[in-house]
């Protein structure tokens, strides 16, 4: 059976939230290179004040209502089929699944005390102000998927990332988290419930803004040949892993295009790349869903190489742990042979200090009763006492660490030989300890990271000198689980043809793709809900969505129909019918027709989408043509409403070259007219006239003949 799953991520932030999304540039005065680990938290000191650390708020929690209660609703349901005309007897019926849940980065105040706490350890007059905002970010659903696994021609048991979609900026805002499976995952996700750590997990890869220490290199970056790259030759609302950056960077190193000087030695050529990833991506991307009008369940279709976007993200996140699997092994196979040679090491050592000690009692004519090593009866040869008879052993040394194999013998011995290591007989050599090295953790987040392109430009050449403050953004990557479910009201099975039912819930909920844009250009929809029984009867319900209680109920909106004469036939139950009534900004609105529908759910798509139309103009050219202003007009038409419009103007006096209009367009429509007006030096006035066009840039620098 193939595996249907539908993912939304909604944006439930407050005002303040919605102002901070939009500083694209923001960057908080802190020093991202100096972080410290007070406990479960991570601080950053200030860059003007060492003393003030900002903590990260990273820790992804289940949301709790006012009542205490988890916000996660799990329903469970099948529906009775029949096999047909088949000769086959039907023995199960259709279902799956519907869940919804919301989460949030939530700290504690006991992980904040014991933070403060440890940080006076670090810095004992180090104080915690408060939290620190991201710019932005991303975050990933991931599962264990039955269906994913049982394609997977190797059997093994991976990771699968259900979805990815923008993830909170501020301590405290929530996320609400809406899909279904079908009916063997909601099997599985039934039975994990019932774990501590059920099959629901999110991962977040999170950008912050602020500044790096004095680096002792140059960077230079030449704009032109940077654009080159191909991977600026994707579309705006395009998504890019921070993966496929960083291998852009080292290409873009290899062929000058970017230009590091080193000063000094600096033997951490990771840090170095690290850093201009970091500053690539702070510069020239924004994460994903930050910019345009994304559709989230495009992510889940085949691109021209082939994959998904969400298929690029599992492969690369199953291929970089399977990477470190396999270094794993390798280090695992090196810290084996160092255990060994250290055996053997010790093993020399306590035939030399018994040698020794033999030594030491026929010197002095007498048994010192001297101490064995702690090695028990050991054999020698006359051979071997005649060899150690100068009443000295060797100091112990610290064997150098190497990351090699033990495979020479003349390193065993190094020890032992060295003059320098000489020791009285009575003092033993201690053992040897083996060096061991320590594996990489797996990797789980930060493949998924995702960035899109930012829409402006920069042009000449970006350096970075040494021993200079410069601004620069870091990743963070962390995650967690829902953790155990202790609520039995959110965790339902039902029987969608279950007589006993005496009343129906539809649950609506606003569509992710213009959650975030839901206070931008609309005002409010209403949902209508009409229930037709066969007795005659007609119930209605309505719920009205504004931005007031789009936050404040979790974007679950719900309508409700009960047992009235003549639903005693279960066959009619299920059936409803629903409207909306959109309204937008300066007053358009859509009604819809009654649909017919049967699902629990409604997903309100709004039939518009916002646009976004860049108003560009050449300031040599504009000097040239003496042009004194400019006024474009762009025109939109909503159903049979009266047409508006929109108007910016340049204002060429002040420098301003660039204007951005928005408005709204029918969802399929791409098309829209506008107008150009221009101001010349002698007062005299050129216009356009309507055209018609779908691009999104709008040069204006271009007189008409």
């Amino acid at each position: 059976m193939k595996c249907k799953i539908l993912f939304s991520i909604l944006f439930l932030g407050i005002g303040a939230t919605q102002s901070l999304f939009a500083q694209k540039d923001f960057v908080q005065r802190i020093l991202l290179d100096k972080p410290v680990t007070a406990g479960p938290l991570k601080v950053f000191p200030v860059l003007e004040s060492p003393d003030t650390y900002y903590y990260l708020p990273n820790k992804v929690r289940l949301g709790i209502d006012d009542q205490g209660r988890p916000q996660f609703s799990f329903i469970h349901f099948v529906q009775n089929v029949s096999s047909g005309n088949s000769e086959d007897v039907s023995n199960i019926g259709n279902g799956g699944g519907y869940v919804h849940l919301m989460v949030g980065l939530i700290v504690t105040p006991d992980e904040l005390k014991e933070a403060e706490q440890e940080l006076r350890k670090v810095n004992p007059r180090g104080k915690i102000t408060g939290p620190l905002i991201y710019r932005g970010g991303t975050m990933a659903l991931i599962n264990k998927s039955v269906i994913t696994n049982a394609a997977n021609p190797e059997g093994a048991v991976q990771s699968r990332v259900l979805g990815i979609g923008p993830a909170p900026i501020l301590e405290g805002d929530k996320v609400a988290v809406s899909f279904l499976l079908n009916k063997d995952d909601a099997v599985i996700l039934k039975e994990s419930l019932k774990s501590s750590t059920p099959d629901i997990s999110f991962n977040l890869s999170m950008t912050l803004a602020g500044y790096q220490s004095p680096v002792e290199f140059k960077i230079e970056m030449e704009w032109d040949k940077i654009y080159n790259h191909d991977i600026f030759n994707v579309g705006v609302a395009t998504p890019v892993l921070q993966a496929e950056i960083g291998i852009a960077v080292q290409e873009l190193k290899e062929n000058g295009s970017i230009k590091v000087t080193q000063i000094g030695e600096d033997p951490n050529l990771q840090r170095l790349q690290d850093v201009l990833t970091n500053k690539l991506i702070d510069m020239c991307f924004v994460p994903f869903g930050r910019e345009g009008s994304p559709n989230w369940n495009d992510l889940a279709q085949p691109l021209n190489g082939g994959q998904s976007y969400l298929d690029r993200a599992t492969t690369q996140l199953n291929g970089e742990r399977e990477r470190q699997r396999s270094n794993n092994n390798t280090i695992e196979d090196r810290n084996r042979d160092e255990r060994r040679y250290a055996d053997e090491e010790n093993r020399r050592r306590r035939e030399e200090n018994y040698r020794r000690e033999v030594a030491e009692r026929e010197r002095t004519g007498g048994n010192t009763g001297g101490n064995t090593g702690g090695t028990g009866s050991t054999t020698t040869t006359e051979e071997d006492s005649d060899s150690t008879s100068t009443g000295v052993a060797l100091r112990d040394a610290p064997v150098p660490q190497t990351t090699s194999r033990p495979d020479s013998a003349d390193r065993g011995r190094s020890a032992l030989t060295n003059p320098r290591n000489i020791r009285p007989a009575s003092e033993p050599i201690p053992d040897q300890t083996p060096n061991q090295q320590e594996t990489e953790d797996l990797q789980s987040i930060n493949i998924v990271a995702s960035y899109q392109k930012k829409t402006v430009k920069h042009t000449g050449k970006y350096t970075a000198e040494a021993k200079t403050y410069f601004t620069t953004s870091l990743t963070e990557v962390f995650g967690g689980n829902i953790g155990k479910i202790n609520c039995k009201d959110c965790i339902r099975e039902i029987n969608l043809n279950d007589p006993l039912y005496t009343q129906r819930e539809i649950v609506a909920f606003i569509d992710g793709e213009i959650s975030q844009d839901f206070d931008k250009f609309i005002n409010y929809v209403t949902i209508s809900m009409k229930k037709t029984h066969p007795g005659g009867a007609i119930t209605t319900k309505e719920v009205r969505v504004d931005r007031r209680n789009f936050s404040g109920e979790g974007n679950r909106f719900k309508l409700l129909y009960g047992w009235m004469p003549g639903d005693n036939d279960r066959r009619t139950w299920l059936n409803y019918e629903y409207k909306t009534i959109w309204n937008f900004f300066g007053g358009a609105t859509v009604e819809n027709d009654w649909s017919k529908s049967v699902n629990p759910v409604i997903p309100l798509k709004a039939p518009v989408k916002r646009k976004t139309v860049n108003v560009i103009a050449d300031p040599e050219e504009i000097k040239d043509k003496g042009i004194r202003s400019v006024t474009v007009r762009v025109y939109y038409k909503i159903a049979n409403e009266p047409e508006q419009f929109k108007q910016v103007s340049l204002n060429i006096g002040k420098l301003v070259y660039n204007a951005t209009i928005d408005f709204i367009l029918p969802s399929g429509a791409s098309e829209y007219e506008y107008e150009i007006d221009w101001q010349l030096k002698n007062n005299e006035v050129k216009k356009s006239g309507r055209k018609k066009t779908s691009f999104d840039d709008l040069f204006v620098d271009v007189l008409p003949n």
